[in-house]
């Protein structure tokens, strides 16, 4: 190989490691932006997909929002292998806040949630391994706490460790 050629291969080589630097400067720099204004949902207890971070800490029913795993739940989550020991919050929609009405009513041998006497759906006795989950007791929700549910059937939820207190809230997440 002659000079000019290992001259031009070394350009060459320089050039790809300054184009490969640059795209892992862009791809270090969009993680930290989405990690400052979205958050990823795996979980099927919400819908699966990114969501944005919204400032507004004016908290509704209907509103997704993202949490620290209270500890009511934690032995349950972390405990049982529910989600790995490096998730440390949950996701899921407010249905219950200040004032309403929670009750569990039994028909048959099914526990059921109702709030404010409508009901939500029934709340599961076991879990898919077969252990006994924990049921909540009729309650009225208290100031500056919610009742939170998954949109799938078999979130871990509200109905099995309860509300939710607002300092455990870290903020309103949008899809």
């Amino acid at each position: 190989m002659d000079r000019i050629q290992r001259v031009r291969r070394n350009r060459a080589f320089k050039k790809l490691i300054i184009i490969l630097n640059i795209i892992f400067i862009i791809f270090v720099l969009g993680i930290i932006y989405l990690k400052k204004h979205y958050v990823l949902n795996l979980s099927p207890s919400i819908p699966v997909g990114f969501y944005r971070i919204l400032e507004d800490k004016n908290y509704k029913k209907g509103d997704f929002i993202e949490f620290k795993i209270p500890a009511t739940a934690e032995k349950y989550v972390h405990g049982r292998n529910y989600l790995s020991k490096n998730i440390k919050t949950l996701s899921k929609q407010i249905v219950g806040v200040t004032g309403d009405k929670i009750e569990v009513k039994k028909k048959g041998n099914t526990n059921y949630l109702y709030i404010n006497n409508i009901l939500y759906g029934y709340i599961a006795s076991k879990d898919n391994e077969g252990l006994p989950l924990p049921v909540i007791s009729n309650q009225i929700i208290k100031e500056n706490e919610y009742f939170v549910l998954g949109t799938h059937p078999q979130s871990f939820d509200s109905r099995y460790y309860g509300t939710v207190s607002k300092n455990l809230i870290l903020h309103k997440i949008k899809k």
